[in-house]
């Protein structure tokens, strides 16, 4: 049951507390949309543009479809946890692999991630080595549990023994930990990875992308048991008019 935070997006409502059993089965809508906690955050900052265009999107889409729907702030694990033993919630930025193609059924594309790109630190001796030499050591990489790039990590070579699975809620766990030199390298979007790192106090100069792991694209998903009805319309829901975002312009919006 959505029983915890919740934005009410038709009504434009605030629900700040815990409602009982039967005033949630009374209230609520035709759907939710799970979006990770970090989103949240992202809103109420100045350089948050490219959160809030998304989230726009998402609500236009959402709007012209007329179902009513609320949006859910969680941490990512949690949301992936709900959606797989829901059968009227959505998943907003889900990345699209090769891998997970088969396992969810593929709404809306919201933007271009741009490319996940292995991190260092500029002045690891590690920039200069090659990714034989990554593989072959002990070198240390972090993720976030039941993350795209947990999965892209495992894709391209690295193995249990090199991967360190994060469950913090702190949007900037993986910066901070590269920075404190308890890993060796992060996965992430290059302008994602900046404007957290100048939430710690650190230039983007610091880090330098080694590699390339994975381009996918963003997606408003739907897990294979989502209501046969609810599938349908939004299936049917048009998408023209809709901007076009990519998160390669740094935060801002590309259309």
């Amino acid at each position: 049951m959505l029983n915890w935070l919740v934005m009410q997006c038709k009504s434009g409502a605030w629900w700040w507390f815990f409602l009982p059993l039967s005033a949630i089965a009374a209230e609520r809508p035709d759907i939710a949309v799970l979006v990770n906690l970090h989103t949240q955050t992202e809103l109420s900052k100045p350089q948050g543009k490219f959160a809030r265009a998304s989230i726009d999107k998402l609500k236009r889409f959402m709007e012209a479809s007329t179902l009513s729907y609320e949006i859910v702030f969680l941490p990512w694990p949690r949301a992936m946890d709900m959606l797989a033993s829901d059968d009227s919630s959505l998943i907003f930025e889900l990345l699209r692999t090769p891998q997970r193609e088969d396992q969810y059924h593929w709404i809306l594309p919201l933007y271009d991630s741009g490319e996940m790109q292995l991190i260092a630190r500029s002045d690891s001796p590690f920039i200069e080595q090659t990714k034989a030499q990554w593989l072959g050591s002990d070198h240390q990489v972090a993720c976030t549990r039941a993350s795209a790039q947990c999965s892209a990590l495992r894709r391209f070579g690295f193995t249990e023994k090199h991967i360190s699975i994060i469950t913090s809620s702190s949007p900037t766990i993986l910066e901070q930990m590269l920075m404190q030199n308890r890993v060796d390298f992060i996965p992430g979007f290059m302008p994602v990875v900046h404007e957290n790192l100048a939430s710690l106090g650190f230039a983007k100069e610091v880090v330098k992308g080694v590699a390339v792991i994975d381009n996918s694209v963003d997606y408003l998903a739907a897990p294979k048991h989502l209501k046969g009805s609810l599938l349908k319309r939004l299936l049917e829901t048009p998408q023209e008019g809709l901007p076009s975002l990519n998160m390669a312009c740094e935060s801002e919006v590309c259309r």
